[in-house]
């Protein structure tokens, strides 16, 4: 084999392994095995009975348009809703009763689709017929009672299904003790366009930022806590940045930053925005992280041969990001997924230190993690 036909190859695997990690970024829930199955929920898993499942309902705030089909999977559209834009309601999944924590199993990797321990099928959304206050007020308000409030903002490459699939599982791992929201933003499901999705950003951070200030408003001693991840965390972000209310306490109680696609070479610009939004902020970063690799070469100056590095990756790209209100936290020990990337849903081991940090309130010095030093940098990791 010559030279240029060995190159020519390895190219090829290169590419063929980028165009499998991005079309991964939202796995595993494996929502799609289901999506035209409905009928076998109750053989989830296997040799599963209908007593083996279990259903976990969450709320949801969309601002997506409804699809032509409404009534069949995805439910919403990618494209964003004409005034009135939110549209709210509830979302049950239904999963197999001993699915382990995060979902994940062997053969998932393998890509035996025959095994769905770890798939969450969910059903037709109950939308709510009035407008967002009138949502927040009659169905978060009166369910909420002394219980936290957590709102998840899903990445890039993710439909209504995935967002919902993943707002189940998130719940149900954290033991359900709180009322959880997802928020789903117009992004497409293509992995070859994450244009479309960037465009939807700031529109998608206005919306979000209202969303926030309707649940104070309505519930101002309830905490409220906000867990974005991917390209979901330029959405957060950019909600911090807005103008806060005068004289107002911070919106966020746990602002959780999950492998942040965010430029890091201008995340210290925004850490006094992120101390009036939030009382304290958690960002979990993987050096291996191959999404936000690609994010990385997408996003710099082609001359630049380390471009623009993200701040979820961490490790030798230096985006280790502290201050008093903010955490690092380095999960590159623990985190063997095929693409480091979707861990802060899947991985057991970061769900439970998002568990001590959302149900228990555990700063990370309280959380058996252990104490990283980039140059002058203190970060934490967590341990095996």
């Amino acid at each position: 084999m010559g030279t240029s036909d060995f190159t020519g190859r390895r190219c090829g695997l290169v590419v063929t392994a980028l165009l499998c990690v991005l079309t991964g970024c939202n796995q595993p829930p494996i929502t799609q095995h289901y999506r035209e199955l409905p009928t076998v929920v109750a053989g989830l898993g296997g040799a599963a009975t209908a007593a083996d499942t279990i259903d976990v309902p969450v709320f949801f705030i969309t601002t997506r348009a409804r699809a032509t089909t409404s009534n069949a999977p995805p439910y919403f559209s990618h494209v964003p809703a004409q005034p009135p834009v939110f549209t709210c309601g509830s979302v049950t999944g239904t999963f197999n009763r001993y699915r382990p924590i995060g979902g994940r199993s062997a053969a998932i990797f393998r890509g035996n689709v025959a095994d769905t321990a770890g798939s969450v099928w969910i059903g037709n959304p109950r939308r709510h017929d009035g407008g967002l206050e009138d949502f927040i007020a009659k169905e978060i308000a009166t369910t909420v009672g002394r219980r936290s409030i957590n709102v998840i903002v899903h990445g890039f490459n993710y439909d209504f299904t995935d967002a919902a699939s993943r707002g189940v599982s998130l719940h149900h791992d954290l033991g359900g003790s709180a009322v959880t929201i997802v928020f789903s933003w117009p992004t497409n499901r293509k992995f070859y366009t994450p244009g479309w999705d960037e465009n939807q950003v700031n529109a998608a951070a206005d919306d979000l930022r209202t969303v926030i200030q309707q649940l104070r408003k309505a519930m101002p001693d309830i905490p409220i806590n906000l867990v974005a991840h991917s390209m979901g965390c330029r959405v957060a972000v950019m909600a911090a940045e807005l103008p806060p209310p005068p004289e107002s306490k911070p919106l966020v109680n746990h602002l959780v930053l999950a492998a942040p696609d965010l430029d890091a070479t201008l995340a210290g610009r925004r850490i006094d925005a992120l101390k009036t939004f939030a009382n304290d902020t958690t960002i979990y970063v993987c050096e291996r992280d191959l999404p936000l690799y690609a994010s990385m070469k997408l996003h710099g100056p082609e001359d630049q041969t380390n471009r623009r590095p993200r701040l979820g990756q961490g490790g030798r790209y230096g985006t280790i990001l502290t201050a008093d209100h903010i955490a690092t936290i380095d999960v590159s020990l623990v985190e063997f997924s095929p693409a480091f990337h979707d861990y802060v849903f899947a991985n057991r081991l970061i769900v439970d230190d998002l568990y001590l940090l959302l149900v228990h309130n555990l700063g990370a010095s309280k959380r058996n993690l252990l104490v990283g030093k980039y140059r002058d940098r203190h970060f934490w990791l967590i341990r095996r």
